[in-house]
């Protein structure tokens, strides 16, 4: 299984192509994906073909200020980024926006369980927190055993129910 999407951008005196696949992997069955460029000079000649050579060359062999390659990059970012979201659709598979609210989701649910679980009333003050924490790290070897993250704590507790909505 292959999909992909192709586009042709100009800008200035060249053009990039840009390639993004999605396919599946034959040991695993797991979906993986691709981003692949090709910078074409004003003569019709293939000059580049990674990000790398993408970033560096770009405004030079377009023959672009610095502002209108800025701009050049910012719209092909964001039709690559369009390309994923398109294949992820097409797939049925979560975007990575989706996957990053979907984690967010998740964590205020443990968060809001672990701080009821606590006593709402009885939660720390992110300083307080703080102390909490490197008091501990301290008596365990400077390992950081709890991040400030995971901890309940009035903040944490606020953020969750906001990403909730609550």
């Amino acid at each position: 299984m292959e999909n992909k999407l192709v586009r042709e951008m100009t800008f200035g005196k060249s053009k990039v192509i840009i390639t993004v696949k999605y396919y599946k992997e034959s040991q695993n069955d797991e979906i993986k994906n691709s981003t692949d460029f090709v910078i074409i000079d004003k003569n019709g000649e293939k000059v580049g073909s990674s990000h790398l050579v993408f970033l560096h060359s770009y405004n030079k062999i377009a023959e672009l200020g610095a502002d209108e390659g800025k701009k050049a990059y910012d719209t092909i970012n964001a039709e690559i980024d369009e390309m994923h979201d398109t294949l992820c659709r097409e797939l049925g598979i979560l975007t990575d926006e989706e996957k990053r609210v979907q984690r967010a989701i998740i964590w205020a649910k443990d968060m809001i369980k672990k701080c009821e679980d606590f006593g709402v009333d009885m939660l720390m003050t992110e300083s307080v927190a703080k102390k909490w924490r490197d008091r501990y790290k301290n008596n365990s070897d400077g390992v950081e055993l709890i991040s400030k993250h995971e901890m309940p704590s009035k903040k944490n507790y606020e953020r969750a129910l906001k990403i909730l909505g609550c």
